[in-house]
């Protein structure tokens, strides 16, 4: 791709989720998602290439629980987040189940926009995400300018155990070691590291190494100190864009999509340039 090329957003509640849709969706997890580790139990195969079927998309994420930032290039889909959203007794949270970028796509911005499209000037108590590789890690904390704290989630362990973990199948019995030094959870999910770029972050240290199977719980919060302004401009520019394209969209009867929406994510398609 050249430098004029663009990136078009899109934001659907999950119960948008046609077939068709959930065939891309399992078509980027399928052929970016990564392989599975050398210590993965049978019948899984070490060094095959993890999938996930569309069949698996309808059944856990086509539904009012769930939303979906997609990501195009054209009409070709080159990346996903898929998130849920819940009011505690604390105030919103926000939590990120899978986010993928296409490996063509990758070290553009893609996974800091979307997530930026998710949330966007947002009143949320916190923000997380479940994931094994460090530089999703780092896209959460650009995306909301503070850091992954292991001593600042440990006191919240009981909001999220009570309230968010049981909403999420793949959580809901899962074991969560949160402790002041780490924030790991056993999600049985046996991902090869090989290919991940530790060398370019120190998450292993700030949030705890990651022993097979287990993924990174990382979680920010609303009253953190903030840490990196970097990535100010390209909040702004997707969450204006999404509200612009609200505004636009309301005298064609669009209104019910409000229903599902979070503040500041109102419209479905913007295009805007990567970062």
């Amino acid at each position: 791709m050249d430098g004029d090329s663009k990136y078009a957003f899109e934001a659907l509640p999950g119960d948008r989720i046609t077939v068709s849709l959930a065939n891309e969706l399992s078509e980027v997890f399928s052929s970016s998602y990564g392989v599975w580790s050398d210590a993965a139990p049978s019948p899984l195969r070490p060094g095959s290439r993890i999938r996930m079927p569309a069949s698996k998309y309808l059944a856990d994420y086509a539904n009012s629980d769930f939303k979906v930032i997609l990501c195009r290039d054209g009409e070709t889909l080159v990346g996903h987040a898929i998130f849920m959203e819940k009011k505690t007794l604390k105030g919103r949270v926000a939590l990120v189940v899978q986010l993928v970028v296409s490996k063509e796509h990758r070290h553009r911005g893609i996974a800091k926009s979307m997530l930026h499209c998710i949330w966007g000037f947002s009143d949320y108590y916190a923000w997380a995400v479940v994931t094994s590789s460090p530089c999703t890690v780092e896209a959460i904390e650009s995306a909301t300018f503070r850091r992954v704290k292991p001593s600042r989630i440990v006191k919240d362990i009981e909001l999220f155990k009570n309230e968010i973990l049981p909403m999420i199948p793949f959580l809901s019995t899962a074991e969560w070691i949160a402790d002041g030094e780490k924030s790991i959870v056993n999600t049985r999910f046996w991902t090869s590291r090989t290919n991940i770029q530790e060398g370019r972050t120190d998450v292993k240290g700030r949030i705890g190494n990651l022993p097979e199977g287990y993924e990174w719980l990382a979680i920010v919060f609303r009253d953190q100190e903030l840490d990196d302004f970097n990535s100010y401009s390209t909040l702004i520019e997707c969450s204006g864009r999404f509200v612009f394209d609200a505004y636009a969209r309301m005298p064609q009867s669009k209104q019910n999509w409000a229903r599902y929406a979070i503040p500041n994510i109102t419209g479905e398609v913007r295009t805007m340039a990567h970062t």
